[in-house]
């Protein structure tokens, strides 16, 4: 390693030094930023799930769903005159947020994934029909799917055992 003896050389290493000093500390910055970031999406997601008018929300989707597909017998799949979204487009921001990697997927998965499987088996059908009413649209509701898709595997509840249960929140 050459040692530097010019003292006039000096004030360029100083300068080269700071810069480094300047672009660690950036950097660090930056991961902390999105760290936090991260965190304030998952707790924004948290609030909006656990608030009073996302929870009606679910109630009026799992009585919605459990009428026209359970009780009415007619195991058709609703029309999209029928559904209230709002529960799906949670989900679907969420996907997005999550494939953008805004989301810290411990945070999701411990939080949202049980209720995130429960209602894409309990929406599936009715999002197949609404891509096909869409002309064959697969970007409808896609990243709900792939944040689930991830999700597979872990416990869920039956349908219609788990749409009982959002009546009850």
């Amino acid at each position: 390693m050459a040692i530097i003896t010019n003292p006039a050389t000096w004030g360029w290493a100083a300068v080269i030094v700071a810069m480094a000093a300047l672009v660690t500390q950036t950097w660090w910055q930056i991961k902390i930023a999105k760290e936090q970031l991260r965190v304030n999406f998952y707790l924004k997601l948290r609030d909006q799930f656990d608030s009073l008018e996302f929870r009606r929300s679910r109630q009026f989707l799992a009585q919605q769903l459990l009428a026209k597909v359970f009780y009415e017998g007619s195991m058709t799949t609703p029309s999209h005159e029928e559904i209230s979204e709002t529960v799906m487009n949670f989900f679907e921001d969420m996907g997005t947020l999550y494939r953008r990697n805004y989301l810290d997927h411990e945070m999701i998965i411990q939080t949202f994934s049980y209720h995130g499987l429960g209602w894409w088996n309990a929406c599936k059908e009715y999002i197949l029909e609404e891509r096909k009413r869409h002309n064959g649209d697969q970007t409808l509701f896609s990243d709900f799917e792939k944040l689930v898709s991830v999700w597979q595997g872990l416990p869920t509840a039956d349908v219609k055992d788990f749409l009982h249960e959002e009546l009850k929140i």
